[in-house]
């Protein structure tokens, strides 16, 4: 039964978590409309035709709280809002049917008799103060037919996200997948008590397994609708995030170290003209290519690299190291480059647009670029932040949705839920709900600069630390409740750098 409930959880952002054995047989965390509860779940499989009040109120010790209904309710002891859920093979007698039928969609009064009867019965109460009569609005009884009709539901269900992620499995891959479910929840439900995090599984976490065995399926089978599901190895490796708490604002900073004593300047060049294709072909395209024509499909990608050099080497190398980050390290799908398909909507929006699925709902993440030289980067940090200023205002927002529309082709990306946001109608404020700006800072690096030493890289944290910090104080307070996330490429020269990218990409 906890394998049902992953499945669901992995569709179903308003899950949070599912623990497995711990205050019950399966406890779920629900966050609805911002409003947080825990769901204590009974899995019952006895063996009878209905269930009746009689067999729910029995107790095997008859001076103490020993019924199913007292066992349930006693679980609600923290300070979170407590339901109940029931789960049992068969259905219930006619005393019991208000419980089938979901909390949200009952009459006020849909329990009163129930509720009496169990009132009468005891006066059991929870460590929260809860008596019988709680449990009986804020609980739910689910009957399942069999372990059969549980198993194919189960299937089906996997199936199903499957598709929504745009993977056609054969039977016994989706039952492999299954396997493996199980397998993590009997782990779940074997563990010590006392280490509480072995006994739950995260929306989070599920979700980086989920993406994980899926895009292992389909590397094993290439040739897909979907062209964005499988991202090249990380090159740059993470070496400095920071997240406020308080505030919608996050700092990652990478690396792209040293071989042998030497930053990896042509390595890193090479490196991103290999995502040049992806960057300036439409979803059409790539989803159109196979091994016949995987040639003619990069060349033609790095001839429009070329017809755009007099906008800047350094510009285009700057928004394809954008593309490559928010491609390897956060998942995402993009929404056709707009440096390369122009509109008169687009004049003065970013050039790098992405859907980036996230466990709290899934987000537009709007890109913009920036390459530094000097040793003082207040300059920069000023027109940056001026820059992004400018981008909040409305008309340039609209014009923001109305490029993503034209350009998005949703036929060839996984299902998301950005929709509704993104309908011209809608006000803008939906829109940006469901926006993150990402600045993308290549900067000179001092420490780089110096040359290799044993310690460069906690020189390099220290550097990175210092100019997150600086970018964030300057954000003006008309930007304090929107999402920003900066992200920061130290390198040991921009000159050698954009060099090594013009070869790399023929533009020499």
């Amino acid at each position: 039964m906890a394998a049902r409930y992953v499945l669901t959880m992995l569709e179903d952002r308003r899950i949070e978590q599912v623990e497995c054995e711990t205050s019950d047989d399966i406890v779920l965390r629900w966050a609805v409309d911002g409003n947080r509860h825990i769901e204590y779940v009974q899995v019952k499989s006895n063996d009878v035709d209905r269930w009746t009040l009689g067999l729910l109120t029995k107790r095997d010790i008859a001076a103490s709280p020993t019924s199913i209904v007292e066992k349930s309710l006693l679980c609600d002891k923290g300070p979170e809002v407590g339901r109940f859920r029931i789960v049992t093979r068969n259905g219930v007698h006619a005393i019991l049917a208000a419980l089938t039928v979901p909390v949200s969609k009952r009459g006020q009064n849909d329990l009163d008799d129930l509720a009496g009867r169990l009132m009468k019965k005891y006066a059991t109460v929870s460590g929260r103060g809860s008596d019988l009569e709680y449990w009986a609005r804020n609980a739910f009884w689910e009957a399942m037919s069999s372990e059969d009709d549980l198993r194919s539901k189960n299937l089906w269900q996997i199936s199903r996200l499957c598709d929504g992620d745009g993977c056609c499995l054969r039977p016994e891959q989706i039952l492999a997948i299954y396997r493996d479910i199980l397998e993590l929840v009997e782990r779940a439900a074997a563990a010590d008590r006392r280490v509480s995090a072995d006994k739950i599984l995260t929306r989070e976490r599920m979700r980086l397994w989920w993406r994980d065995r899926l895009h292992a399926l389909i590397a094993s089978r290439p040739g897909s609708a979907l062209p964005y599901r499988i991202t090249a190895p990380q090159f740059l490796v993470k070496l400095h995030e920071f997240t406020d708490p308080t505030r919608p604002r996050a700092t990652t900073g990478y690396d792209a170290e040293y071989e042998r004593k030497q930053w990896r300047s042509a390595q890193l060049a090479a490196h991103l003209v290999r995502w040049v294709p992806e960057l300036v072909l439409k979803a059409s395209e790539i989803a159109q290519t196979n091994h016949l024509t995987l040639a003619d499909r990069t060349g033609q990608g790095l001839r429009r690299l070329r017809e755009l050099r007099h906008r800047g080497v350094e510009r285009l190398l700057a928004e394809t190291l954008l593309h490559s980050i928010l491609r390897t390290f956060f998942d995402s799908e993009p929404i056709a480059c707009k440096l390369f398909y122009r509109t008169e909507a687009a004049s003065g929006v970013v050039n790098n647009a992405h859907i980036v699925q996230h466990h709290e709902g899934d987000q537009i993440w709007l890109g913009r670029t920036h390459v530094f030289r000097g040793p003082d980067p207040d300059a920069l940090i000023e027109a940056a932040c001026a820059e992004l200023e400018d981008a909040l205002a409305t008309p340039l927002l609209r014009a923001e949705r109305e490029i993503i529309l034209e350009l998005r082709q949703p036929e060839y990306l996984r299902r998301d839920d950005v929709e509704q946001a993104l309908e011209n109608g809608a006000p803008i404020d939906r829109f940006l709900r469901i926006l993150r700006f990402v600045i993308l800072v290549v900067y000179d690096s001092s420490v780089l600069g110096a040359g290799h030493c044993d310690d460069y890289r906690t020189r390099l944290v220290a550097e990175l630390t210092g100019h997150g910090n600086a970018y964030h104080a300057r954000l003006p307070s008309s930007v304090e409740e929107i999402q920003v996330h900066l992200l920061l490429v130290p390198v040991e020269s921009l000159d050698a750098l954009t060099r090594d990218f013009e070869a790399a990409a023929g533009m020499t």
